[in-house]
């Protein structure tokens, strides 16, 4: 029963990376510098150029354009990825291709379809089909082309816009199925071990913030080594599977569900104190033993409170199990709190009976915990 700690420099680490940037902004600020370091490569030499040869026009329109670029350039490289600030840089980039396009003609409308891309690259997927659009309009309505070559240009763009949004959507739902793999286990599709630590810092957070209540449950397969030496290992992952099924359809969208290690898992109700949490866990341990005819689920149950750590409260609720299981096989076992001396089990129980309006209480269990949950 003794499982592997829990690091809780690991979950701050985790819980930083969060708070702080994802994996998709900071692809972002990579973009971002990118882009405005090249664009202020760019345009620097460009107005040298121009105004070597006597374009003094081109040279002062680029002049303010460039120190804009710098700045982003720096902001970007110093301060990382800033929404407002990428938008001011692809309007910014559109709004010189679309006076460029005026000035010199179709031969400077390739550069629309650049800042095309660092829209599409650098922005929502929304917001850049309108920058483009609006500088599709703009091109048609201040550049001086032919009729024929705005109808190819116009169509070329659209086919182009269309391509980048469906290759946009690709991406995001590639991103969100990583992102989705990280953090779910594969068989069970509950939680695995690192949404559980970013779960736990952020119930400790709003513990000790808010003074919000919670309430974990470490559950484990009754018998289950003998289950996979009987059934094999295909037939007891199937059995792992089935019984977190039946649990995620028990529970509220408030609470959460994760595989801790091999047949346990981790139920964490946020906002749920014990006498309400206690009535889901003997509820949890019958829809097993009803609904999955060849095995039964132990189950531990602890809160926590504002001044508790979390890692000590897991290992509460998991001495809890060890309680239950000692006991006999579908138990539950709750560990009441030390630091409240004044709560005393038969006082717990009788308001637990009390509590028919309970969140967690069912028409068809009313005082059943009585007779499978006791303390630890």
């Amino acid at each position: 029963m003794t499982q592997p700690e829990i690091s809780q420099q690991v979950a701050e680490q985790l819980r930083a990376a969060t708070q702080h940037t994802s994996r998709i902004s900071r692809f972002y600020a990579k973009f971002a510098r990118i882009v405005s370091i090249a664009s202020v490569s760019v345009a620097i030499p460009f107005s040298i150029y121009h105004m070597v040869f006597g374009n003094i026009q081109v040279a002062l329109f680029l002049a303010p354009v460039i120190m804009l670029q710098t700045y982003l350039a720096y902001h970007f490289i110093c301060k990382g990825y800033n929404r407002n600030l990428a938008i001011i840089l692809v309007v910014m980039q559109m709004v010189c291709t679309v006076a460029l396009v005026a000035m010199f003609g179709p031969s400077a409308i390739v550069w629309l379809f650049v800042t095309g891309v660092t829209s599409f690259f650098l922005l929502s997927v929304r917001i850049a089909v309108f920058c483009n659009i609006a500088a599709a309009v703009a091109v048609s309505s201040l550049a001086v082309l032919e009729p024929a070559f705005l109808v190819r240009f116009l169509a070329a763009f659209a086919l182009f816009n269309v391509c980048l949004y469906a290759f946009s959507q690709q991406l995001v739902a590639r991103t969100n199925e990583l992102e989705l793999m990280l953090t779910i286990d594969p068989l069970t599709r509950a939680g695995n071990r690192t949404s559980l630590e970013l779960a736990l810092a952020r119930i400790k957070s709003q513990a000790e913030r808010h003074g919000h209540a919670a309430t974990l449950m470490v559950i484990d397969i009754d018998n289950f080594k003998r289950y996979n030496t009987d059934l094999g290992p295909r037939e007891a992952d199937e059995l792992l599977r089935k019984i977190a099924d039946v649990i995620k359809h028990r529970l509220r969208p408030t609470d959460s569900f994760y595989r801790y290690h091999g047949e346990e898992f981790v139920l964490i109700a946020e906002n749920t104190p014990m006498s309400q949490a206690t009535y889901l866990a003997e509820d949890l341990r019958k829809r097993v033993e009803k609904r999955i005819q060849c095995a039964t689920v132990s189950i531990g149950v602890t809160d926590v409170r504002p001044g508790i750590d979390v890692y000590e409260a897991l290992k509460r609720a998991q001495k809890a199990l060890v309680n239950a299981k000692t006991i006999g096989p579908n138990w539950v076992c709750f560990d009441t709190n030390e630091s409240e001396p004044d709560i005393k089990q038969n006082d717990f129980w009788q308001d637990l009976v009390d509590s028919e309006t309970s969140e967690y209480a069912e028409s068809t269990v009313p005082v059943a915990p009585v007779k499978r949950v006791v303390g630890a």
